[in-house]
């Protein structure tokens, strides 16, 4: 498990286990606040309506809906494969928050 403190300008800082993510990913999220990282895990945790912990298609979807945003059926496609990066046909906690770190 990794424990995350925040310094003076609330930015997020790993002090332990780095394996758990790559080092492009920790410099990436590097530029959330704690408070960001937080309403984008409140999004995650909200529109991943079964509760398995991934989000899929049909919640995506929803997602991009929800943001006034909404994709015809292969721009969600090309959408959740730019978002899967291990191509798991899911989308986990650590590649939505990659994605969203960095855009």
């Amino acid at each position: 498990m990794c424990i995350f403190t925040s310094d003076t300008n609330d930015r997020i800082q790993m002090i332990e286990n780095f394996s758990v993510f790559n080092h492009v990913q920790l410099i990436k999220m590097n530029n959330l606040t704690v408070k960001e990282i937080a309403t984008i895990k409140k999004i995650f945790n909200q529109f991943d309506s079964d509760n398995d912990g991934f989000i899929n298609h049909r919640e995506l979807e929803s997602l991009a809906i929800a943001l006034n945003d909404p994709l015809t059926p292969a721009e969600l496609v090309d959408f959740f494969h730019l978002i899967d990066t291990d191509n798991s046909k899911k989308i986990t906690w650590n590649e939505f928050i990659t994605y969203w770190a960095n855009n």
